[in-house]
């Protein structure tokens, strides 16, 4: 049987990529936990220094880290960062935004999408790495998560498209038992939720171009196997050899395709972007 921790004796780092869910654990959290116990970050230095200092506060640092398939979740960063004039996915104002037609977001997306990938979606497993200090081979699987522990710092990861069975899976657990998630930040009722609809319905690439920019992503080859891939990109991936990418204006799949050219992962800076 569990020995279940007392609230004021665990705190909570969520600690992650942006869209891949990390606002619903924020939300849920501090309220059941208060604020001063939960901190929400996307960037790699702060969880690195959170971790270190609530380590010898608290009796347990519970670190939860989800990720999500890639090309989705470079999908829904680029909308929600479409009008952040600081984030290079920015476009303009609402209304510059709302007066683009889906062929040119398309066009832009795959623009922007290579160096994306790149200096942030790429090089975010070698970075949790460091900051954890845990490797893929040091965690066990869980009920809907996989699970490794540090002295009193414990890990866990999951997979957006499973979140439901990791929320299934925290009720027997030690640390997340009592936890009760509410969906919150849902693209669906966000306002580019009519185009983000058209985005996704047009968008394609081809099953190559895809292996390419995001096959190599660490991330990808640990928690997802090529048949889990291939069901989630279903709906925009082509499984032709020749180029896809096409958004119905007549482009070429070269000029419609996202970072072709760019397919390469290269390590870069920590701080995220999103």
């Amino acid at each position: 049987m569990f020995g279940f921790f007392r609230a004021r004796d665990r705190a909570f780092v969520v600690y992650q990529m942006g869209k891949v869910g990390s606002a619903t654990f924020k939300n849920s959290l501090e309220r059941m936990y208060g604020k001063k116990r939960v901190l929400h970050t996307h960037h790699h230095e702060e969880a690195h220094d959170c971790i270190t200092q609530w380590s010898r506060r608290f009796d347990a640092v519970v670190v939860i880290t989800g990720f999500r398939e890639p090309a989705s979740r470079c999908m829904s960063a680029y909308f929600h960062n479409l009008t952040d004039a600081g984030n290079p996915w920015f476009v303009g104002t609402r209304e510059d935004v709302m007066g683009r037609s889906v062929d040119w977001l398309i066009s832009d997306y795959n623009r922007k999408v290579g160096a994306h990938v790149r200096t942030l979606v790429g090089p975010w497993l070698k970075n949790y790495e460091r900051v954890t200090g845990c490797r893929p081979a040091d965690f066990s699987r869980c009920a809907g998560c996989l699970k490794a522990s540090v002295n009193n710092v414990h890990l866990y990861v999951y997979t957006l498209e499973h979140l439901s069975s990791f929320q299934e899976g925290m009720e027997d657990d030690p640390y997340l038992g009592g936890v009760r998630l509410v969906s919150t930040n849902v693209s669906e009722e966000k306002w580019y939720a009519g185009i983000y609809r058209d985005f996704k319905r047009r968008y394609r690439i081809s099953r190559n171009e895809y292996d390419e920019l995001y096959g190599q992503i660490d991330y990808v080859r640990w928690l997802y196997d090529d048949q889990e891939i291939r069901h989630l990109t279903k709906g925009f991936v082509t499984e032709t050899q020749s180029a896809a990418g096409e958004t119905g204006d007549g482009k070429s799949g070269s000029e419609q395709t996202p970072g072709r050219q760019n397919g390469a992962i290269e390590k870069t800076g920590s701080v995220e972007n999103l």
